[in-house]
C-alpha cells in the first residue's frame, strides 16, 4: 500500500496531524481492507475542522458518500463532489433500503484523482477549504507519491 503523507509546506495554514486509520476503520472507501486515510484538523475538534486525505490501490471503490452521484471532471482523472449522500429526507433525495438519503453540500467536498496504481480522495468542509485548496493539496500529495 502507498504511504500518504503531505508535507508541511502543501498542508494548508493552521492545520496539523490529526491520526491514521487503515483498512476498514478509515471508512473512506466503504468496506475495502485496501485503504488508508491520513486526517489532520485545525482548531479544536469538529468534523466541520477536519481534512481528510485517503489513498486505495483497489480502484473499485468509490469514496463513501459518493456513490451513484455524477461528479465534475475538473481534468482528465480528476473529479469533483461538491457534496455527499446524508440519511434523511431531503433535496435530490433517493430512496434506499435503508431508508431516505439526499444530497449535502453541507458538510464536506472531494476532489478525486484516479491514476494508474490506485485512487485518491481529499475531502473537507467547503467552508474550510475551496475546491482550489483541495486541488493543490491532490497535486502536492501525487508530486510526493512520484504517481
Amino acid at each position: 500500500m502507498t504511504i500518504i503523507q503531505l508535507d508541511k509546506s502543501s498542508l494548508p495554514s493552521g492545520f496539523r496531524f490529526f491520526g491514521e486509520a487503515r483498512g476498514r476503520d478509515a471508512g473512506e472507501f466503504g468496506l475495502s481492507d485496501r485503504q488508508l486515510a491520513h486526517r489532520y484538523i485545525r482548531g479544536e475538534f469538529s468534523h466541520s475542522h477536519i481534512l481528510t486525505v485517503c489513498w486505495s490501490d483497489d480502484p473499485v471503490w468509490q469514496l463513501t458518500g459518493t456513490e451513484g452521484r455524477e461528479p465534475l471532471v475538473v481534468e482528465e482523472g480528476v473529479e469533483y463532489f461538491d457534496g455527499e449522500w446524508a440519511a434523511g429526507p431531503g433535496d435530490m433525495q433517493l430512496d434506499t433500503v435503508v431508508g431516505p438519503v439526499h444530497w449535502t453540500s453541507n458538510y464536506r467536498h472531494t476532489v478525486k484523482v484516479t491514476v494508474a496504481n490506485g485512487v485518491l480522495g481529499i475531502r473537507a468542509n467547503p467552508l474550510l477549504l475551496d475546491l482550489e485548496a483541495l486541488l493543490f493539496i491532490g497535486r502536492a500529495e501525487l508530486k510526493l507519491m512520484e504517481v
